[in-house]
């Protein structure tokens, strides 16, 4: 009932927990046979777990100091990249970005389709609070400038 998922979802304070037939019916809206099934699912799946994963990746490792890298991410965000060495970053051009040309910031590593975090960025001798680029869809460019 319509009461029911407004408990469910916190809309409505209850101290009442959900019936079984209620969690298999949802569980069977969804696709699985009942509750059980559902957890067993949940359980194993690679998307809610830790797993291995193909990505296209730029490990900070793996560049030389000097080199050039662009990182891209929606809606139209650019970033021209140097790499500083020690996993650290220089931004030489930014566009419709936050990220502001001459910030500089550290990370190991950028994934295709993957959010970066960063702890924060550097800019004018201050430390920003942590910022993420690509929060839905993750990074779209990840490619060193040769």
């Amino acid at each position: 009932s319509p009461s029911t998922l407004k408990r469910l979802y916190g809309y409505v304070s209850d101290s009442h927990k959900p019936r079984m037939l209620t969690l298999d019916s949802l569980s069977a809206y969804i696709g699985h046979k009942d509750y059980a099934s559902f957890l067993l699912w949940l359980k194993k799946s690679s998307y809610y777990n830790s797993s291995f994963f193909d990505a296209g990746q730029l490990v900070s490792s793996d560049l030389e100091q000097g080199e050039q890298i662009e990182i891209g991410w929606a809606p139209n965000r650019l970033l021209r990249l140097e790499y500083l060495g020690d996993s650290l970053y220089h931004v030489l051009a930014a566009q419709n970005s936050k990220v502001e040309a001459g910030d500089r910031f550290v990370t190991g590593c950028f994934i295709k389709e993957q959010p970066l975090y960063l702890p924060y960025l550097e800019r004018n001798g201050e430390r920003t609070p942590p910022f993420v680029a690509g929060r839905n869809g993750g990074l779209s460019i990840v490619r060193k400038i040769i």
